[in-house]
Order: C-alpha cells, then sequence, then structure tokens
C-alpha cells in the first residue's frame, strides 16, 4: 500500500510542476489613437460609392514602436438606395460596404481596406474591416501587415450618406511579416 501512495504523491508533484507551455505572443501589429471620417465633394453614383476619406494619427507597433503615425485612407461607400415606384430615395443610416486605399507615415507604407462603414440612428458612426500596410520598398523583402481596423466615434455633422465624425477611437490589431518582394 505504501508504494501505491508514493507512485500518488509522484504524480500529483508531477501534475503540479509546470511545464513548458506557449501562449499567443504580444500581436506585432499593435496601432491605436484618434482618427476622422470626412466626406469628398462630389456626387455618389453606382457602382462607384460615395466617396470618403479616414485620416487619424496612431501609436504603437508596427514593424518598430511608432510614436505619431499618420494614416490616410480615400475609400468608396456603396451608395444605400432603396428603390420606391416613383424614385429613388437615398437611405441615411445602416450598415453599407467600403473599400479604398492610401497611405500610412507619409509614402513609407500603402494601404488597402476592405469592410463596412455604418452609422446609427442615434449619432454615432463606424467603420471596420480587414486592412492591409504594405513597405513601399523596392528592394529585397517587404514588410506587410495585415489586421483588423475599427474606428469609432459620434457622428459631428449629419450628412447623407457619410456623416461627418467627430473625433474617433481608433484600433487596428494584427500581424506582421516579411513577404518576398513582387517579381512582375
Amino acid at each position: 500500500m505504501k508504494s501505491y501512495a508514493l507512485v500518488t504523491v509522484i504524480l500529483a508533484v508531477l501534475a503540479l510542476v509546470p511545464g513548458n507551455s506557449s501562449a499567443q505572443s504580444t500581436p506585432s501589429l499593435n496601432l491605436e489613437g484618434q482618427g476622422v471620417v470626412s466626406t469628398k465633394s462630389g456626387p455618389c453614383a453606382n457602382p462607384v460609392g460615395c466617396g470618403s476619406s479616414f485620416s487619424a494619427t496612431l501609436s504603437g507597433q508596427l514593424v518598430e514602436p511608432i510614436s505619431s503615425g499618420a494614416l490616410l485612407i480615400n475609400f468608396n461607400v456603396a451608395v444605400p438606395v432603396v428603390s420606391t415606384k416613383k424614385t429613388a430615395v437615398l437611405v441615411p443610416f445602416g450598415c453599407r460596404s467600403a473599400s479604398g486605399t492610401g497611405t500610412f507615415e507619409g509614402t513609407q507604407y500603402n494601404v488597402g481596406f476592405n469592410g463596412q462603414f455604418c452609422s446609427g440612428p442615434g449619432s454615432f458612426e463606424e467603420l471596420s474591416g480587414t486592412i492591409w500596410i504594405m513597405q513601399n520598398a523596392t528592394t529585397a523583402d517587404i514588410t506587410w501587415a495585415t489586421g483588423t481596423l475599427v474606428a469609432s466615434g459620434a457622428i459631428h455633422i449629419p450628412t447623407t450618406p457619410v456623416p461627418i465624425s467627430g473625433p474617433m477611437v481608433v484600433s487596428i490589431v494584427g500581424a506582421v511579416g516579411e513577404i518576398p518582394q513582387f517579381i512582375p
């Protein structure tokens, strides 16, 4: 009986001894800050949509620490039209697909965005979706980041269909890696 008790104690001790384990590390792409959505002049038209822009000042991590990086995305929001028997009516609120391109840190990085723009009947708006950030380089491997952009805040000027925002809270979280340069 003593050997059974000794084996039980040894197994219990082994179960309590920490082993090597690994957990997901901190995301290698982690940026946050404040941004604003603004509309561009010009009519909304199918299939192009309504022109808008998103600009933000971000800090955090992208390859190296960034203390104040400028993000600019020019994007189009799908035209939200409801057809009636007589006319087409522009829908002021709801979620619509949005996509666009831009820059980060001046011309150091090119940016692409594909997601949605939502505005509520209350006083909020949100831009969210997939973002990629690619180093604008012509040598060696290219730094490529991909992640999720979420920006939300209050409507400042309720224009249709893309309201102008007040300050928005912005978060981009994802991963950074190196890819081989494109070969034409």
